[in-house]
């Protein structure tokens, strides 16, 4: 993202916002711009420089960036700033496994507590994905794509599952953006066909409480993604 259009983005969020907190504005604007792979790799990332750009304190920046640094997102560099952490193939391999694990369980709870809301929300989020799919609009597919694994894991109603989901999180948004940066519509396209039926068999299943059957769908669904790894 250029400089210019960086500053314009978060005018724009407190104009909108102006009670925010800045802290809170500036991490939301650089998460949004790095999961969105909108900062290049290899530029680094100066509180100091942020903060005159955006014409605020340093503190604010500051206590953002290091927020993203727990997330996972960037990492200290040997200079004076951050850098976009490298998405590594072993790490996305290592972030399919741990999602096996987490969502696999959360889509089985999911089917025994998940509520009549949160069940319209699956209905409108796989309804979403689906669309998003059929006319190719890359971020509603991950946007859409990402909220229904979410909601899956929120409605196994288990905090401890939740919590380390959050924790992965922003890594997983990131994968999925850099998945569609990598690989093109004919290596993904039959793939994410799959997953709008995976997707629909998990909803289907965790409305029927078939908790059997809601894990290894979703489990499908994750393992589908984790084949184009090797593709790179």
């Amino acid at each position: 993202m250029s400089k210019g259009r960086l500053k314009d983005t978060f005018d724009k969020a407190m104009s909108e916002n102006p009670f925010t907190h800045l802290g809170d504005a500036v991490y939301s604007l650089l998460y949004k711009s790095i999961i969105r792979m909108d900062i290049p790799d290899d530029e680094l990332i100066s509180d100091t420089a942020l903060a005159k750009e955006l014409n605020i304190s340093r503190t604010p920046v500051h206590n953002a960036l290091i927020r993203l640094q727990d997330d996972g997102l960037i990492i200290k560099s040997s200079g004076q700033g951050f850098r976009i952490a490298p998405l590594k193939e072993d790490e996305c391999r290592y972030l399919m496994e741990v999602r096996l694990a987490i969502e696999g369980q959360a889509a089985m709870r999911a089917a025994e507590r998940i509520t009549d809301k949160q069940l319209r929300k699956l209905d409108e989020l796989s309804e979403e994905y689906s669309k998003a799919c059929d006319v190719w609009d890359v971020d509603s597919i991950i946007e859409s794509d990402h909220g229904f694994h979410q909601l899956i894991v929120d409605s196994s109603d288990n905090p401890i599952l939740k919590d380390i989901y959050r924790q992965i999180s922003p890594r997983v948004l990131h994968y999925r953006y850099y998945l569609f940066r990598k690989s093109g519509r004919d290596t993904l396209e039959p793939i994410m066909i799959l997953s709008v039926r995976h997707h629909q068999s998990v909803k289907n299943a965790v409305r029927l409480g078939f908790s059997d059957t809601a894990q290894k769908q979703i489990e499908r669904d994750i393992y589908g993604m984790t084949d184009i790894i090797g593709s790179w």
